[in-house]
């Protein structure tokens, strides 16, 4: 946003820096001044305001509130507005007050309308003007250049209605299905009934939040007016403006979220500011529908040594005192009690909630550059988490056993598991699995990786996974275990892990048991684990070598050719398995020795040859071809080999 070096100063009680100087401590301590540039001589800064502070720090006064506790220079009186300035302003009786309605007070919270008459639309003041042209706004007329004055000066969007064209009352409500509106700027927009409008007794009047309506739109011929000052749900108005791609300095300040509080003090200064330009214009009665009030702000607590523990600082009890002391120019209020920092923050600062909040305040007024780096304790140890310490003990067991881990997916399509997921990542898996010994999670696995058992050179796949499962009451950790064969025992490497750990088998707490899905079962590890010890170290990890190589491996499936031979009783394997490694080519994968047996003076060995290429899905032709040269080549290295076809 643009902010004008004057009209900044008409907040402030004392003279600001100059340009230069004030740009440098704003980048250093609040927000990035991202350019400097000059208009009629005054000073103009680009300030990009991040959303954690667009609430209040986008508006002329929340940054002069910045720059008064960067600065140590009070706030002007006008920009305190403590007290309603329409209590000195001559409310008109004959005047109707306007009807508001809300009808979602979660998605509106304020709404407030107060009628105008004897209006007179025209060429804005030349201060009004000269305002506005200084942040790049346009003059349109006296009565929409007052609502932007008001947004760039306080914040808080405001909209004008034509009351003559505003048919009844005023209702904020939900769009309904296929009504239609125009905006301002002649864009025609249908609604699909999810979107918030401001409407009168006949149609919509605007679109909450985001942009006005040409219906009750003020022009030439207008003699009164109905101001609207409101807060809207931040997250429904970006979905609004996000969803009609409507992008307007009014949605962008709703959609970070503001104090509703705002909008009484906006209205008030509207009308004081309207009644300076037009003196004869009617003020009627303010109509303000608020359902839930804010609170005021809650106090934060923090103590010296909690702020130095945080910060790293060295801060004493006077720095801390002159930090505070500048932050009340910005709406801060703070006392001692019980040895503590007692803070309230204003109710625009909407950041300050919890005492890390009012840490980091307070450590960025007082200077981050004052803060002198310490390295961090190297030599101590981190604290072991129990769940990881004894689920790497079970790890470790397993994969000396021939196990191997495994990951499956958190979601599911069994209709059996319970907690259904709003916003499912895809329609074939819409639920939280209960358990991971389940059609769509352990058993696919299996399924899969039994398929691919050749290229891993083994029969059997044992596997076991650590994960979460999920009911409707919490979140569990279980480990769970599998195999593609029946393999008997399973349960027995569970039990038995177990014991290793210490866990009484009375404390297992299973949750699909030896037997329930076959070749499967589960426990919940973290109930299961309870009563052993919390570990008193990590282990040492330091000096480990550890080296890790990566092996691209083929997209394309994989063939599979068995070779079986006779040979005398004498003769090793490794001669043999060397000869068919040698002629298997560059498409073999992997051979291994799968099944040898003797009979008489000779013996058998079967070798396997798993064949597979990176570039293309192999035809029975090619893996032929592999076969008949290997066999070939056995026969002619030894007239006593008898390949067995």
């Amino acid at each position: 946003m643009k902010y004008s070096h004057k009209w900044l100063q008409e907040h402030l009680d004392k003279p600001l820096l100059g340009a230069e100087e004030l740009a440098r401590t704003i980048t250093t301590k609040s927000f990035e001044v991202e350019g400097v540039e000059t208009h009629e001589g005054a000073a103009i800064f680009d300030i990009k305001v991040l959303p954690n502070r667009a609430h209040d720090a986008l508006s002329h006064r929340g940054m002069a509130r910045e720059i008064a506790a960067l600065f140590d220079i009070p706030m002007h009186p006008r920009a305190i507005l403590e007290n309603p300035v329409s209590k000195g302003l001559p409310l008109n009786p004959s005047v109707p007050a306007v009807r508001v309605a809300i009808e979602d007070p979660k998605r509106c919270l304020r709404y407030i309308g107060v009628r105008v008459d004897g209006v007179a639309v025209g060429a804005s003041p030349k201060w009004l003007e000269e305002r506005l042209a200084s942040v790049g706004q346009r003059s349109i007329s006296n009565i929409v250049d007052l609502t932007n004055f008001i947004l760039f000066d306080l914040g808080q969007p405001m909209h004008a209605f034509d009351a003559a064209k505003v048919a009844g009352g005023i209702t904020v409500r939900l769009a309904k299905s296929g009504e239609t509106m125009t905006t301002l700027d002649g864009k025609d927009l249908i609604f699909d009934g999810t979107e918030l409008v401001i409407a009168d007794d006949e149609a919509v009047l605007a679109l909450a939040g985001v942009k006005g309506g040409k219906k009750a739109e003020v022009d030439a011929e207008t003699s009164s007016i109905i101001f609207e000052c409101a807060n809207f749900d931040p997250t429904e108005t970006r979905k609004t403006s996000t969803k009609h791609s409507i992008k307007t300095d009014a949605s962008k300040r709703y959609e970070n979220g503001m104090t509703s509080e705002l909008a009484g003090e906006a209205v008030e200064l509207a009308l004081s500011e309207l009644q300076k330009m037009l003196p004869t214009a009617k003020i009627g009665t303010k109509s303000d529908v608020y359902p839930h009030p804010e609170p005021h702000s809650l106090p934060v607590s923090v103590t010296l040594s909690e702020l130095n523990g945080l910060l790293g600082s060295a801060m004493t009890e006077k720095d801390v005192g002159e930090v505070l002391g500048r932050l009340a120019h910005a709406g801060f209020a703070h006392e001692a009690k019980s040895g503590a920092y007692v803070v309230t923050p204003p109710v625009s600062r909407l950041d300050i909630r919890i005492k890390e909040d009012l840490v980091e305040e307070v450590g960025r007024h007082y200077g981050y550059d004052k803060i002198t780096p310490t390295l961090p304790n190297l030599g101590r140890k981190g604290l072991p988490n129990k769940r990881l310490y004894y689920a790497n003990k079970v790890r470790n067991f397993l994969v000396e056993r021939g196990f191997s881990e495994v990951y499956t997916y958190s979601f599911s399509s069994d209709k059996g598991d319970g907690v259904e997921v709003l916003n499912p990542v895809g329609d074939d898996r819409p639920y939280m699995r209960e358990r991971m010994a389940a059609t769509t999670g352990l058993a696919a696995a299996l399924m899969t990786n039994g398929r691919s058992a050749p290229i891993l050179g083994t029969a059997t796949v044992d596997i076991f996974e650590f994960g979460n499962v999920f009911t409707e009451r919490d979140e569990q950790f279980h480990l769970a275990l599998g195999s593609n064969k029946k393999k008997a025992g399973l349960w027995t490497s569970l039990t038995e892990i177990m014991s290793l750990l210490g866990v009484k088998e009375s404390d297992v707490v299973v949750i699909v048991p030896d037997g329930g899905i076959p070749d499967m079962c589960e426990i919940d590890f973290d109930a299961s684990i309870v009563q052993l010890p919390e570990p008193l170290a990590n282990e040492t990890l330091a000096g480990a070598e550890r080296s890790v190589i990566y092996k691209a491996f083929s997209k394309f499936p994989h063939i599979v050719r068995d070779v079986a031979l006779w040979v005398p009783k004498e003769t090793k394997v490794e001669d043999v398995e060397a000869i068919v490694t040698a002629n298997a080519g560059e498409l073999a994968q992997k051979i291994y020795l799968f099944d040898t047996f003797e009979k008489e003076d000779k013996k058998s060995f079967a070798f396997r040859m798993v064949l597979q290429s990176f570039e293309r899905t192999l035809e029975d032709a090619e893996a032929n071809a592999v076969y008949d040269n290997v066999v070939k080549a056995l026969q002619s290295a030894n007239a006593a080999w008898q390949v067995r076809v």
